[in-house]
């Protein structure tokens, strides 16, 4: 925001989560901020885009941890996937976790190219 205030969304709506120090510009803090993100590998995009399109906000961080504790079982993640009455649907796990063995494998070959 222009007075400095960052406002963070994890599923109940922006509520402000940080501010920046004084003396920096928040327009300059937030283009390096989203040209950082834009850097990162196409790997990490197509991951992230998947688990977008599988679930909500609220549950995307859960998704996320599952996904990177097992990336090889979908099923497994699938049936540890803690809201019962949350229809997530095995298609979309199984997307995110190629996503996330495609990001896994792209990542030795950034730190030998860096």
């Amino acid at each position: 925001m222009s007075d400095g205030a960052v406002l963070r969304n994890q599923g109940a709506g922006w509520k402000s989560w940080k501010r920046i120090k004084a003396g920096v510009d928040p327009v300059a803090y937030a283009t390096k901020a989203c040209a950082s993100y834009d850097a990162r590998p196409a790997e990490f995009h197509a991951y992230i885009r998947a688990l977008v399109a599988a679930c909500d906000l609220e549950h995307r961080a859960q998704l996320n941890a599952l996904v990177d504790q097992m990336p090889d079982d979908p099923d497994a993640v699938w049936s540890l996937f803690d809201d019962p009455g949350y229809e997530l649907q095995i298609e979309d796990v199984v997307r995110c976790c190629r996503a996330r063995l495609a990001l896994d494998a792209a990542r030795p070959a950034e730190r030998v190219a860096a």
